[in-house]
């Protein structure tokens, strides 16, 4: 426990611990003990370079291992995945995502419909796209009924400090509807919007 002292006094109690597990893509990924206090794309194996699974050396059987359930294949850059694993981490978990340096991706850091409470805290961190395919550096699939779009839209999404860079043919954040979404101090560079 902490303390702030001076005329208000505040505790602050441990909330968890981030335990390490090894792999990951180059770095270590980290399963989530006791509700942690953050997660991450670098404690989920981001090695903050233009670099595929296949260029690093590691198949579909590694992929499938240290990065379970969200598609990512031997041709998807590593910095992707881990962002991507850590933004499914945060959806499950309630964690913000805490970031810094730079990323590259490949294709959309999808959020799920379902996932009703994202944090992003970029640090001013530069998630850079790797070629010109027409997509959102984050994406939330549409709505496909009212039902989806009444849970939807009680969303709550914060984005602060992130900075995108891409092509034309690209848009930085579609997230869809949603009543408590901030957006602070976002940058993009070279995207449609």
């Amino acid at each position: 426990t902490c303390q702030k002292t001076g005329t208000f006094t505040q505790n602050w109690n441990k909330i968890g611990t981030l335990g390490s597990t090894g792999g990951g893509g180059g770095g270590n990924t980290f399963n989530i003990s006791g509700n942690g206090l953050y997660i991450s794309p670098d404690s989920c194996g981001a090695v903050k370079a233009n670099q595929t699974f296949a260029a690093a050396g590691y198949n579909q059987t590694y992929i499938d291992a240290n990065y379970p359930g969200i598609g990512a294949v031997t041709t998807d850059n590593i910095d992707w995945a881990a962002f991507q694993k850590a933004i499914n981490i945060a959806a499950a978990t309630g964690l913000p995502v805490w970031c810094y340096g730079n990323y590259y991706v490949n294709k959309p850091i999808t959020i799920a419909k379902t996932a009703l409470n994202i944090v992003v805290y970029g640090n001013n961190c530069l998630i850079s796209t790797t070629n010109s395919n027409r997509f959102s550096v984050f994406y939330r699939p549409t709505p496909t009924d009212n039902t989806e779009a009444n849970t939807m839209v009680e969303s709550k999404y914060v984005f602060k400090n992130v900075n995108l860079s891409g092509s034309s043919t690209q848009c930085g954040f579609d997230v869809g509807p949603g009543y408590g979404q901030w957006f602070e101090g976002c940058h993009l560079t070279g995207l449609a919007k």
